[in-house]
């Protein structure tokens, strides 16, 4: 397992994000989104990545205080994103290494790179995973 994230706020996030990590068995997890480029303003909230065998159902994060971003959980083709009721924090999983790889490197190259505009930083990733996908398809 492979966890490189920071606590921007509190013990208590740090503990209620180890129990979903343990419930989901997730294999990999990162910072990324504004807070980790170093665009973050007051009302941005605080974005972790999470490599899963499988994406979270209701029945697996409802009871540890974990509700979805969208009316079907499972919303995304690539990702399905949660919330904390206690915090402003969003849990993205995949289940895709892929996505998850190519997610990592475009949150990496904006905050090198100084990419603070949200449609951009938004294109870089769109761009990202796009060159992974291609580059997964010419190596099948």
């Amino acid at each position: 397992m492979s966890y490189q994230l920071s606590f921007y706020n509190s013990k208590t996030l740090e503990s209620y994000i180890y129990e979903v990590l343990v419930a989901t068995n997730c294999s990999s997890a990162t910072d990324f989104g504004s807070q980790y480029v170093g665009c973050a303003n007051e009302d941005s909230d605080i974005d972790y990545l999470l490599l899963v065998p499988s994406r979270p159902q209701e029945k697996d994060l409802q009871p540890l205080g974990w509700y979805p971003d969208s009316t079907d959980p499972l919303y995304g083709d690539d990702f399905s994103s949660w919330r904390n009721v206690l915090s402003n924090v969003n849990l993205v999983f995949t289940d895709k290494p892929g996505y998850y790889k190519a997610s990592l490197y475009a949150a990496t190259f904006c905050k090198k790179y100084k990419v603070f505009n949200k449609a951009d930083r938004i294109k870089l990733h769109e761009a990202f995973r796009s060159l992974i996908e291609s580059t997964q398809e010419v190596l099948s």
